[in-house]
């Protein structure tokens, strides 16, 4: 497992010694996984929703497409 060294205030440390029936190394891990996790959630909304936002041009474009023929059909009919 890899180490990591980090700087806080020395007022913080103090509190934290204050508070030994906390794990502080596991409550740090815990967040930076949490942390890591809701980046990776958001990258995968993210995508989601670029994917959604093509799908929702390429149907509109085929819409509009139906339209522009349906129109040259009625117009060729006389009817509009």
């Amino acid at each position: 497992m890899a180490t990591m060294t980090i700087s806080i205030p020395n007022e913080l440390k103090t509190e934290m010694n204050k508070l030994d029936e906390i794990n502080w190394s596991g409550f740090i891990r815990n967040k930076v996984i949490e942390q890591i996790n809701k980046a990776k959630l958001k990258e995968s909304i993210a995508s989601k929703i670029d994917l959604d936002i093509q799908e929702g041009q390429f149907w509109a474009d085929k819409l509009r497409e139906g339209r522009k023929e349906r129109a040259k059909e009625l117009k060729a009919e006389g009817l509009i």
